[in-house]
């Protein structure tokens, strides 16, 4: 879920005004290009997951050093009350952003933000928590950009209702097709408009292979990474090859005219 974030610098204190928010690095341009304008986030997330992030460790070294984190190392990292009250890990664009809501001298870790997110996959995380541009993920956001599954559990009379769109989600029609199209483990593809129980729209797109889901969604990453699609996230369904005729817009093979 994207937040564009405003308000005091720590949330323990009284709100403050936070100090104007002058872009220091790519990142923190691409930010706040992406918080004004939704169209830009898809760009921002690719640059994002291939950059490096801070987090405030308790305490600071006697020295900045460079080391490799073992496999089953525990690392510390300070948290942050979220709008709930609860404690989610904090995560930075900069030094100097962490910097600003810890002070001067914290200690810190500096890792890759794919590194970060597999971490905190289960936590959810929030990023330049109380500073004037940032963002605050659930878990499933980070599922979502890490182009992971989310998974649903349906309760078995739960009706979802499937249709065709009025108006056909073209960009994400072309990049299924192209992902589909020549790919043996994908023998029908579907896409519909789904209406759940609980009054949110998504777009269904129901995938006929014998292929595990995992594989498939690995396949669709780019795709599942690049939305929300129109305004909606994409729901991705598995069936076995032969399960009946699929809801909506016969996408693989081609469409019936």
């Amino acid at each position: 879920m994207w937040k564009h974030l405003f308000g005091g610098r720590k949330q323990a204190e009284p709100a403050e005004s936070p100090p104007p928010f002058a872009p220091h690095n790519a990142l923190e341009a691409a930010l706040m290009t992406a918080a004004r304008d939704p169209a830009a986030r898809p760009d921002f997330e690719r640059m994002l997951l291939e950059a490096e992030l801070y987090v405030a460790t308790p305490e600071a070294p006697a020295e900045a050093s460079v080391r490799t984190v073992g496999a089953g190392e525990t690392l510390q990292i300070l948290n942050v009350a979220d709008p709930q009250g609860n404690p989610i890990p904090a995560i930075f664009t900069s030094e100097a952003r962490l910097a600003e809501l810890f002070g001067a001298g914290s200690g810190y870790a500096r890792l890759p933000a794919k590194t970060l997110f597999e971490m905190f996959a289960r936590s959810g995380a929030w990023l330049n928590p109380g500073l004037a541009y940032g963002v605050l993920w659930s878990a499933d956001d980070l599922a979502h950009l890490l182009g992971k599954p989310v998974r649903r559990t349906i309760a078995k009379e739960t009706s979802i209702l499937l249709g065709t769109p009025a108006r056909r989600p073209e960009a994400l029609i072309r990049s299924i097709v192209a992902t589909v199209a020549d790919s043996p483990t994908v023998q029908e593809a579907w896409l519909a408009l789904a209406q759940w129980p609980e009054g949110n729209a998504s777009w269904y797109l129901d995938i006929r292979s014998a292929a595990e889901p995992d594989a498939i969604a690995a396949l669709l990453r780019e795709t599942l990474q690049s939305g929300p699609h129109e305004g909606m996230p994409v729901d991705l369904v598995v069936n076995a090859p032969g399960s009946g005729p699929g809801h909506g817009i016969r996408l693989k093979p081609g469409e019936l005219h």
